[in-house]
């Protein structure tokens, strides 16, 4: 792109050169006594009643351009920078043809300490780094020019907010072809992972969990992007609480326990029953492995570390977070018909379809609401002479437009109407930590029901 620019550039001088040249050689208008414009005489007092000839040459004065009152004169300033400015790139455009011709390259005339310091100024542009690759390959750096340029790019990856999120672009070559060729110590190659993929993992799960409920966690590191021929894999070693009691992993959660790039680690552990604070720490296996390397399991994931294929760096890391186990209490109901969300037409049924399935249906429900009580209900739906559960919804207080579910069913026939009923849950409410819920139960009766089961293929 700036080469592109440097063209544009080069020809408007160049066309602007030779205009300003041209506007010099013509000059500018001087004006001067009336002379015959064949000879130069001097027309003063000539009477042009009396004769129309010039009394020197004899020339017709009444030709058109006869007679001249001022002439051009020429302006060498304007002419000389107009020339400069037109030359300059041209002798440019001859100096690039001659550097071509001959394989010169002014780059070879900067030393290897001008290139690596200029480098923390262009690290995203290609230049430096595809001219540090070119004398890598010809053997032209040292192990220590080598070490002074990594560490400019570990330095700039260390002031991005974002790791592994985009490619390192022109060092990629570089980078990769270092390593290769073991040019990378493992001390240095562990900053530069850490840089480029971040410190430490980061941790992300409820802050308040009821007893009995499992506390489940996502767990990410890394991002979209690789070191050069290298993908970064993780895994799940252990996890225990503050005063040393281990937890168990889910065993059987094969596909959350190990993973490579940006997917996060996923389990859900059950934390004691009492309720209280409690500091949960996770043991995170890490490794950085060839692109192209397979892993032992049958599930495609990396799976344990004691797996891995041989890893060209591989580290542990903890993470931790803190977790308060509470005991449920049931929410109160609330049966004031002031607060009636269907006296006051804050909730209503916005859409209630059935949708075509491969044996069963699937029955679909929307909610139209606008803030009020919360509501923590059991849902049933009764279709002609069936009835079906749709499980435990929730409608925070403050929730204004749609919410709804899914479920599916057996295939009921066509004709039928549909009755809503929303059945408070004060339990569940309870788990969920709402104080106050609506406590009566609500009907809608003769639900409009959309039977996109029975609309046949291609209408």
């Amino acid at each position: 792109m700036a080469s592109g620019l440097i063209g544009i550039i080069g020809i408007l001088m160049l066309a602007a050169g030779i205009l300003i040249f041209i506007l010099g050689w013509r000059g500018r208008p001087a004006l001067s006594l009336p002379r015959c414009t064949a000879c130069g005489y001097d027309l003063r007092g000539q009477d042009p009643q009396r004769s129309s000839r010039c009394p020197e040459c004899g020339g017709d004065l009444a030709s058109a351009n006869a007679v001249s009152f001022g002439k051009f004169q020429k302006r060498p300033r304007m002419m000389l920078l107009g020339g400069a400015m037109a030359l300059l790139p041209l002798l440019l455009l001859g100096v690039s043809l001659l550097q071509a011709a001959m394989g010169i390259q002014w780059s070879d005339y900067r030393s290897n300490r001008s290139v690596i310091a200029h480098v923390s100024e262009t690290v995203d542009r290609p230049s430096d780094w595809m001219e540090l690759d070119r004398r890598l390959a010809k053997g032209k750096l040292s192990a220590q020019d080598v070490t002074a340029a990594i560490d400019q790019l570990i330095t700039h990856l260390n002031s991005l907010p974002q790791k592994g999120q985009s490619p390192l672009v022109w060092c990629d070559s570089f980078v990769g072809r270092v390593d290769s060729g073991g040019l990378i110590s493992d001390e240095q190659y562990a900053r530069l992972s850490d840089a480029f993929y971040g410190k430490d993992p980061a941790i992300t799960g409820p802050a308040r969990i009821c007893a009995g409920q499992p506390w489940r966690f996502d767990i990410k590191y890394g991002g979209g992007w690789n070191l050069p021929n290298m993908k970064l894999i993780k895994a799940l070693a252990g996890a225990e609480l503050g005063d040393g009691r281990k937890l168990e992993l889910n065993k059987s959660n094969t596909w959350g326990l190990s993973a490579e790039g940006p997917f996060p680690l996923q389990d859900g552990l059950a934390l004691p029953a009492e309720p209280g604070d409690y500091k949960v720490t996770l043991h995170v296996d890490l490794g950085i492995v060839p692109q192209v390397s397979r892993y032992a399991t049958s599930d495609g994931r990396p799976g344990p570390a004691k797996l891995w294929p041989p890893a060209r760096r591989k580290w542990s890391k903890d993470v931790t977070a803190n977790v308060t186990v509470f005991a449920p209490q049931p929410a109160t109901l609330v049966e004031d018909p002031a607060q009636d969300p269907v006296a006051q037409g804050l909730i209503s049924v916005e859409s209630l379809r059935v949708l075509p399935g491969a044996g069963q249906e699937a029955i679909e429900i929307n909610f139209r609401c606008s803030p009020c009580l919360a509501m923590y209900f059991d849902l049933e739906i009764r279709l002609g002479e069936q009835s079906f559960g749709m499980g435990t919804v929730q409608k925070v207080a403050d929730l204004r437009g749609t919410f709804g579910t899914r479920n599916s069913f057996q295939r009921v026939g066509p004709g039928v109407t549909a009755t809503v009923l929303l059945r408070p849950n004060a339990h569940a409410a309870g788990i969920s930590e709402l104080k106050a819920i609506w406590g009566k139960e609500i009907e809608f009766k003769e639900v409009p029901v959309q039977r996109l089961d029975l609309v046949e293929p291609g209408q």
